[in-house]
């Protein structure tokens, strides 16, 4: 019976290609961009499903709060001391480890010459494998990180390393470990993991590290711990806090330390962290308002696409009226006529779905770059994907064909042949409603990629505080000491193709690390707070063109009273309060170390981090150790020339090429998340307004069908062009500015909600209303005057005497 249906359907669409075309491909556009922006969804939920194992994985992370208990800050790491004790006085603790994120480095095999290989570090403790679960492909679990020197890799890097050689026990060259060799390969971890790594090395490998780890003040480390089955994590998370209290009684001279250690589930980091400072480990991190706006713009574009779905089935259904009436003369079944007409909707519908699936498989690894994600294949392999978008479709065709099942088979035939056959002005003003809500999610979607640019922009050439422009950054090479790296700058200050040269601890983009201070000394622990805290090189402000306000700067590395020497930014200062700080001494570091230091200096804020975070205090302090990430001033207009003399140099003191980029590519970075949303949002809305002008569209032809007699008595009577096109736009027109109304306030709430995640942001501006209602106004005149032109050059309008005899 079903086949019965078909075949009349396909004849009509065979008869009438233009509107099936635009019925069809409409609506398997709309569908195949909710499919993309649904697939984008279920990537980011189904982050870090992989890890299994006996009990459950958890994230440690601090939350800081004042004394009424309210919380004012949170950041991901934690206290070493803390985690690396948990399981020997928490019975619910299963297994805990301790990570530290080291980031991109140069590693090379020690055993015979070899080029440098870039890869992702993270320091880990024994406890790694047992807790994140990963299988050892080679080698043994029990010897990787057990001593300083047992080094794990995954796969790719011992296939970069080593080619097809068995590397276990093989010497490696990283991060300045003596002897490090290869004790084993695990698994890689999944492309859906909030942490990426190519090489894992002990914690162990020197007497600075081992202190930090143990010291109770150290805040500094990334957490994890597998709790038992019927483990309450609220229960363990308050244990926790009595425990940190108990031993930190005598070091903070409180038992009520104002810091809180919740657990975090590993499967809600990849969302539910962003908002977290110090997350060195989340990689492409999303959070839950992003997910939110897509999912809002991929359900807006699916309600869009039925909707001009039914406004082109109705229009077109119009067209099959007399058919309706000659078949019910003739004796048709009631039931049969409007059997016929859903099936009709469906099988299109169906048809729609089919097109959209191919659209999809064949644009998605296209779609990939502009996503960040990997797509391909993923929706032919999910089939409850595929079975929710099929529902949908049938939803959609059942929807768009009880209009013409049940209102035009209730129409007589006489009615009907007569000519008489008119829709109610409820059934008009629904489908005007119809559209305007089409207009109005068009324009809201308009608004907001106007405002996400500007907002991007913003952060782009906000003056931050230093000059980016023509700087390198790359890390000294691996291994070589304070001297070595010492010698290696004072070459490129020498060189002339090259105007500064300084290094850090941290780059300007990134999070550095935070050290407690007394603002009133020893004597008084009250008077605690926080600095973030840069170890420089003495050439660093210069390189960044940062200005010394007050005081000086740092000498030179030799200065015999560099160690006890700091330089503040302003906020630091107003957060001392000091009238006059140089020459003023404080105190910084754990209670059990104090370190009194004396103010020489002071520079301008600067925002070192990115625009989502506040300007915050902060100390610079001469300390070589750390100082590794090289920073290098080109000369303009020889730019070429001098990236040539840095690696010249640079291979010279280390061997092989730096790993470098630019500071400006490299601070573009910390906002790739928010540019990759910002396409998806303005590629959505492009295609938005193209699906509402096939509504309109649709609307428009269905209007001209209902006022055939009336533009056909028009023209006879000299109607020109000019004429119908202002009777046909102004139907519409008026209701394209009604959507601008509501959809104005709709996009402002929803927009200032979004930019309240930068602590730094533009303000809404009038403009990029004006600007969205101007587009959506112009291509809707666009979209009725191309139809009305096609009237008006239809010759069959002009025959008075055909439309007053139908």
């Amino acid at each position: 019976m079903f086949a019965s249906f078909i075949r009349p359907a396909w004849r009509y669409m065979s008869r009438n290609r233009v509107y099936s075309f635009l019925n069809i491909a409409g609506f398997s556009l709309g569908l195949a961009a909710c499919m993309i922006i649904v697939l984008s969804l279920v990537d980011d939920l189904m982050y870090d499903r992989y890890y299994s194992g006996e009990g459950r994985l958890y994230r440690i992370y601090d939350q800081w709060v004042d004394d009424e208990g309210q919380v004012q800050g949170e950041m991901a790491p934690t206290t070493g001391r803390l985690v690396w004790q948990l399981t020997d006085n928490i019975p619910e603790v299963l297994s805990s480890v301790r990570i530290q994120y080291w980031g991109p480095r140069d590693v090379h095999r020690a055993d015979q010459p070899s080029e440098n290989v870039n890869l992702e570090i993270v320091h880990a403790d024994t406890g790694f494998i047992p807790v994140f679960g990963y299988e050892v492909l080679a080698g043994s679990q029990y010897e990787a990180l057990r001593t300083d020197n047992a080094v794990i890799l995954t796969p790719r890097a011992a296939t970069l390393l080593f080619g097809n050689e068995d590397p276990i026990g093989k010497p490696l060259s990283v991060q300045g470990i003596e002897n490090a060799y290869v004790a084993a390969v695990i698994e890689a971890p999944p492309a859906r993991s909030h942490m990426q790594f190519d090489v894992v090395i002990p914690f162990t490998y020197n007497d600075v590290t081992n202190h930090w780890l143990d010291n109770w003040n150290n805040f500094w480390v990334l957490g994890y711990v597998r709790l038992a089955d019927d483990a309450d994590p609220e229960v363990v998370s308050q244990k926790m806090y009595d425990f940190f209290a108990m031993n930190i009684r005598d070091l903070w001279g409180t038992d009520t330390p104002n810091v809180r250690f919740p657990l975090m589930p590993i499967e809600d980091i990849h969302l539910h962290s962003s908002d977290q400072n110090y997350n060195w480990i989340n990689f492409n991190a999303q959070s839950v308002e992003q997910l939110t706006l897509l999912g809002t713009i991929a359900l807006s574009i699916l309600l869009l696409a039925s909707i001009n779905f039914i406004n082109l089935s109705s229009a077109t259904a119009m067209r099959r009226a007399k058919e309706v009436g000659l078949r019910k003369t003739v004796g048709a079944d009631l039931r049969m006529l409007r059997s016929q007409y859903l099936a009709e909707s469906v099988f299109t519908t169906l048809l729609a779905t089919a097109l959209a699936v191919i659209i999809v498989e064949a644009t998605v690894p296209a779609l990939e770059p502009l996503l960040g994600k990997n797509l391909s294949g993923m929706l032919i392999s999910s089939p409850m994907l595929i079975i929710a978008f099929l529902a949908a479709a049938l939803v959609v065709g059942l929807l768009s064909g009880i209009y013409p099942a049940l209102v035009l088979t209730a129409f007589t035939p006489i009615q009907v042949l007569r000519g008489d056959f008119r829709t109610s002005k409820s059934g008009r003003n629904l489908r005007r409603v119809l559209v305007l809500f089409q207009f109005t999610i068009s324009i809201a979607l308009f608004i907001a990629m106007l405002i996400m640019t500007n907002q991007l922009k913003y952060v782009m050439h906000q003056d931050w505080g230093y000059n980016r422009d023509q700087v390198m950054i790359f890390q000294a090479g691996e291994g070589a000491g304070v001297e070595v790296r010492e010698a290696f700058l004072a070459r490129l200050q020498a060189s002339p193709l090259i105007v500064a040269a300084g290094s850090s601890n941290m780059s300007p983009g990134e999070n550095p690390p935070y050290n407690r201070v007394l603002t009133a000394g020893p004597s008084n622990p009250d008077s605690a707070t926080g600095f973030v805290h840069f170890d420089i090189r003495s050439d660093w402000f210069e390189t960044l063109q940062i200005p010394i306000l007050q005081g000086r700067r740092f000498y030179n590395d030799n200065d015999s009273e560099m160690d006890r020497s700091v330089i503040l930014n302003e906020s630091a200062v107003e957060r001392l309060g000091l009238e006059d700080p140089v020459g003023q001494p404080f105190y910084w570091g754990p209670p059990d170390g104090l370190h009194e230091v004396t103010i020489i200096g002071v520079v301008p804020d600067f925002h070192f981090g990115s625009a989502k975070t506040f300007q915050q205090p902060a100390m610079f302090h001469v300390f070589n150790e750390y100082a590794r990430q090289v920073v290098v001033r080109l000369p303009q207009g020889q730019i070429q020339e001098g990236i040539e003399e840095v690696e010249r140099i640079y291979r010279e003191f280390f061997g092989g090429t730096p790993t470098w980029s630019f500071l400006d590519d490299h601070f573009a970075m910390m906002y790739a998340q928010d540019q990759r949303l910002l396409r998806s949002v303005m590629l959505f809305s492009i295609l938005a307004i193209v699906i509402a002008c096939l509504g309109i569209l649709g609307l428009s032809s269905y209007s001209t069908e209902q006022r055939r007699r009336e533009i056909a008595i028009r023209k006879v009577l000299g109607a020109g062009e000019t004429s119908l096109m202002f009777l046909l736009n102004g139907a519409f027109l008026k209701w394209v500015l009604f959507a601008n109304i509501v959809a104005w306030p709709l996009a402002g709430w929803g927009m200032n909600k979004w930019l309240q995640q930068y602590a730094y942001h533009t303000s809404l501006n009038v403009t990029s209303f004006i600007i969205a209602g101007g587009i959506a106004l112009t291509v809707a005149i666009i979209t009725v005057s191309s139809l009305t032109l096609r009237i008006f050059k239809d010759k069959s309008y002009g025959s008075i005497t055909e439309e007053l005899m139908i």
